[in-house]
Order: C-alpha cells, then structure tokens, then sequence
C-alpha cells in the first residue's frame, strides 16, 4: 500500500514541471461562498424514557472556495468549510471544522489533496447510500464507519468508469511499534451505465488494538426516478469484538417536487452477549421531502431503532422530525 501511495505522488511530480502554466490574469480564479442551513425540530419517543422535543440540526455548513486555473487541464482548488450547529444548546461550539484543503485537480493525472477531506473508504464504499435528511447519514454506517477526516493526503484518480481513490492520515505521533501511518485508505469503485459497485479498505494500527474495515458499496439508477444502493462493512479486530454494518437505501421522485426516502439499516457489535458495551440494533427510516425551488426544500423525517444488545433489549427509540432545508451558492469574483 505505501508503494502505491508514494508511487502515485511521485507521477504528479514528476509530471507538473512540465505543465504551462497561465500567466495569473484574474479572469482564471474563481471564489464562491457557499452554504446549506439544514434545522429540524425534533420529537422523541424512546420506549424507556419520557419523550422530548428540541431543535436539532441535519448537519448545516457554511464555506468557501477558491479554484485558479493553472491551464487547460490543470487547477488549483482550495476549500475551507466550517459546520453550523443550528441545535447548539451551549455545551457545543457553534462552529467546528468540517472541511480544509488545498488541491491540485488535473484531468490527464487525476487529484491531490492534503487537509480535512473525505477519506477514500468514505468516497468509494458509504457516499451511495449517503442520501438522509439526518446528520447520522448513512445510520449504520456512523455507528462504526469514518466519514471526513483530518490530517491526511489523498489521490484520487478516474478512468473507463473506474475510480482509484488511495489515502493517509500523517499526524506525526505514532504508538511503540506500530506503523508510520495512523490510517491507510485504498478503494477502488467502476461505473457501468447506472450501475456501480465499489470495494473499500482502511487499516488503523494502535498500541492496544488493530483495526481493519473492509467495505462493499453499490448502487442503481433503475429510472430517472427511482435509485437503491446498498453499504455493508465488516471491521475485524485483534483484540476486541468483530463488527458489522449494514444500510439499504431507495429514493424515488414523484414529481411536482416530490421525493420519498426510505431505508433499513442494522449495527451488531461482535457475538459475545455478556458484553454490558455491546450496542446490537437495527432501524428504518423513511423520509417525505418537497422542493419548494432548487434552493429550498421542507421534509418530514420518521426514524425507528430497535435495540438488540448491551443491556437495552427490546428496547426501541421513535423520532418524528419536520425540517427546513436551504441552500446557496454565491459566486463571489
């Protein structure tokens, strides 16, 4: 894995001198202030508690861009994004890092980036079922799965349908014997028609356990109306319970603005039913959304769990949820 990691970074390298550079006019940069202001109110019913009702928030972001066009195939992109917390209730920064990177995109070589960036394993294995109005989207997959990450560098490259996605997170602090890097990344996905299916690794080493996630993705276009795409995750570990992720997800237009989201998704936390940690359940969710123009959307969200584990039995949470989603995009030079 290094070796193809390093080998990919070094054909950037070895191929930027030779790119003809623009000479830097103002016509060439572009910077854009985006956002995506996302609040829900929240009602709650577990079957163990009283239930409650409270602002909480679909995972609002603010950020900017700046793209520089070095030449016909070359650009320079830099991203900084920062997430709002519409549900703040004081015992949360208002704003916390989301995403920050810097880039070089070429269409003969493919990308590089380093900064806060979604990881390979996120891009190639969990993205096609990434399609809830709720923070914790895909379900399963954010019990146990990573989404952005901080501190790594990225290669990503597509050819004939297929997607090369390899990756490393460098923080510099590394545990008595294991390895120089905190997490590697590598996924490979291809695009047939509307059909693609994608397999994903990441491998994380520290000094009480190891960790490897392996990942299958896939998804369909069946219509220009109706999409299904499926997450499964099998995370084996040396010293503790193995793991298991599972989402299904469908989405289908009705028209006149209209989009039906449903899903099933399931957690199982190793075998060892003695475990009081243990957190086994499964859930559905199904999700009603109207768009009102391209910009701005309302939703109305049901989501169920039914626990299976670590002491919490029979057990099951219900939470209905009405929303408001808006969005912008203002070119800024």
């Amino acid at each position: 894995m290094k070796r193809i990691l390093l080998s990919c970074l070094l054909c950037i390298g070895l191929a930027l001198p030779g790119v003809a550079l623009s000479d830097g006019h103002e016509e060439n940069t572009s910077v854009s202030l985006y956002g995506r202001l996302w609040p829900k109110v929240t009602y709650t019913s577990p079957s163990d508690d009283d239930p409650k009702t409270d602002i909480t928030d679909a995972l609002s972001r603010i950020g900017v861009t700046a793209d520089y066009k070095l030449s016909e195939t070359l650009t320079a992109v830099v991203l900084a994004e920062v997430r709002v917390n519409l549900g703040h209730d004081g015992s949360q920064d208002f704003f916390t890092e989301h995403l920050g990177y810097v880039s070089l995109e070429s269409s003969d070589l493919g990308t590089f980036a380093i900064g806060t960036q979604w990881n390979p394993y996120y891009n190639i294995v969990a993205a096609v079922t990434d399609v809830y109005y709720h923070r914790s989207s895909p379900f399963g997959y954010d019990y146990r799965g990573p989404f952005r990450t901080e501190q790594i560098v990225r290669y990503a490259y597509g050819f004939s349908g297929v997607s090369l996605d390899l990756g490393a997170q460098l923080k510099g602090q590394h545990d008595e014997g294991t390895e120089d890097f905190d997490e590697l990344y590598a996924g490979v996905g291809y695009s047939y028609g509307p059909v693609y299916v994608g397999i994903g690794y990441l491998g994380r080493e520290t000094a009480a356990d190891r960790h490897d996630y392996v990942g299958l993705g896939a998804s369909w276009s069946v219509t220009d109306d109706l999409y299904l795409a499926v997450t499964y995750q099998s995370i084996q570990h040396e010293q503790t319970q193995d793991q298991e992720t599972l989402d299904v997800a469908a989405t289908y237009s009705f028209g006149l603005g209209y989009t039906l989201i449903g899903g099933f998704f399931s957690y199982e936390n190793g075998k060892d039913a003695s475990d009081p940690e243990l957190l086994g359940l499964v859930g559905y969710n199904l999700t009603l959304v109207k768009s009102l123009t391209s910009n701005v959307r309302v939703f109305a969200e049901w989501l169920r769990k039914d626990f299976q584990e670590g002491g919490r039995e029979d057990e099951t949470e219900d939470a209905l949820s009405l929303g408001l989603r808006i969005s912008f995009d203002a070119k800024i030079i």
